[in-house]
């Protein structure tokens, strides 16, 4: 056979894989946009309800977020966020199960939810990657001593196929537990970190832990947090 001819059984090949394939990917396309678009206006009728009543709730928590130790789905949570026994990992001390016993309940000052953002971060990088990141920030106030943390709720990495992977209320205690650790060096005792408390180092210890927790569960239950537009991934992203 000539170079000719085999040009030529090609250049057929390729017409009839484009007349056949293409034109019912373009449909798959459109329906699938069309579907999207359904979903979203389905979606959007559940996230104004939800705005309104993420209001309330802030209006509500966010004078002292303690008032949720004594709710039930903080409970559940408790009872049921924490996938290993050594929940804390390297910080201690370990949390009681007994929630009346926390020293939360003895702190002089509320704890003032000051400030709750949800926040899209989509270069998130995790030296393998880059990805996009979804997370709440806080700013809380405790006396006189205020601190800004946050945590992850979901990541989407890309791939084939694409990975979504919900951050689990552990991971979000764990997060917020490092942020709320003091800043000191190696071979330096540890210092008081809440000005106006006359407490041990052992019981503030025991207070960021707490704190992490109520933390954790009040900055996730704030975030609304729409799926169409994460089912939209990947690239929401613009180049400079």
């Amino acid at each position: 056979m000539t170079l000719s001819l085999d040009l030529e059984d090609y250049q057929a090949l390729r017409r009839s894989h484009q007349a056949q394939i293409e034109p019912r990917l373009a449909q798959l396309s459109q329906t699938i946009t069309q579907q999207i678009q359904t979903l979203e206006a389905e979606e959007h009728g559940f996230i104004e309800p939800s705005a309104a009543a993420i209001a309330q709730l802030q209006s509500r928590i966010a004078p002292d977020v303690r008032c949720v130790l004594d709710e039930v789905a903080f409970r559940a949570q408790m009872t049921n966020g924490f996938s290993t026994g050594s929940r804390l990992a390297s910080d201690k001390p370990e949390l009681s199960t007994d929630l009346d016993t926390w020293v939360l309940h003895d702190l002089p000052f509320p704890v003032v939810l000051m400030e709750h953002q949800a926040d899209v971060d989509d270069w998130a990088y995790n030296d393998e990657n880059h990805y996009t990141e979804y997370r709440y920030e806080l700013v809380v106030q405790i006396g006189s001593w205020t601190k800004s943390i946050g945590a992850a709720i979901a990541q989407l990495s890309p791939g084939n196929p694409i990975d979504y992977r919900r951050c689990e209320f552990e991971q979000q205690q764990y997060e917020l537990a490092y942020q709320l650790k003091p800043t000191q060096r190696w071979n330096e005792p540890p210092v008081p970190q809440f000005t106006g408390l006359d407490w041990s180092i052992e019981q503030q210890e025991q207070l960021r832990q707490e704190l992490s927790c109520v933390l954790a569960f009040v900055g996730d239950l704030l975030t609304l947090h729409p799926l169409v537009a994460t089912f939209r991934y990947p690239m929401r992203r613009s180049i400079a």
